[in-house]
């Protein structure tokens, strides 16, 4: 097996690169996660391998809790981050450190809200390769 197919392979090249968790190499969403017009939307079927993306009605409601852990680590780690900066370099007050993080989260947000998806379909979808 070559080292590109190894790493095509991986759930987390499909995660991270938002592909069909079937066979990861279909395009899991219609367009990117910061195009707020199509926001969350993806193929009824992946193009390539035919696996269907909404295998049953209220499949992606789990996808609320993976991106509640994602918000929550999210928000802690930048926290985290800031504060050490703050009492390193910049010496910035807790004001400051939370307008920035809630500036970060609502711009990460559309990316998080699309990572929780796919993650919650590969969680539940086996990958089996192309055919």
């Amino acid at each position: 097996m070559k080292f590109t197919e190894a790493i095509r392979r991986s759930p987390i090249y499909c995660i991270l690169r938002l592909k069909c968790p079937h066979c990861h190499t279909g395009e899991f969403f219609y367009k990117n996660p910061y195009n707020l017009k199509h926001l969350g939307d993806l193929h009824a079927k992946c193009l390539l391998c035919h696996q269907s993306n909404h295998p049953e009605p209220g499949f992606y409601q789990g996808a609320l809790y993976v991106s509640y852990g994602f918000g929550v680590g999210l928000f802690m780690g930048m926290f985290l981050f800031l504060n050490v900066l703050s009492l390193t370099i910049f010496h910035m007050s807790m004001e400051v450190i939370l307008i920035a993080m809630i500036v970060l989260m609502i711009l990460l947000s559309p990316y998080t809200y699309a990572l929780s998806k796919i993650t919650w379909a590969k969680m539940n979808i086996t990958f089996k390769g192309l055919k």
